[in-house]
């Protein structure tokens, strides 16, 4: 069983922190490489909770990809 909110059961690093300008600078540039959310909220340390991420883009006005299913 994981624990709610964190991806895997386990927070990263920065899970749950506030986040600094520094942060939202580097989020942007991750996204305007083409990094999916998920790669940009790894370089963040935030990966266990990449919904928070997913929405701190979001009120940046920023755009985003999930990556793809894998075919089964």
């Amino acid at each position: 069983m994981t624990a709610p909110g964190f991806r895997f059961g386990l927070p990263d690093l920065n899970d749950g922190q506030p986040w600094s300008e520094m942060d939202d600078r580097n989020l942007i540039a991750a996204l305007l490489r083409g990094s999916t959310i998920e790669e940009a909220a790894g370089h963040l340390c935030r990966l266990g909770t990449v919904n928070a991420v997913a929405d701190k883009a979001t009120e940046l006005g920023l755009t985003y990809r999930r990556p793809r299913a894998p075919i089964r």
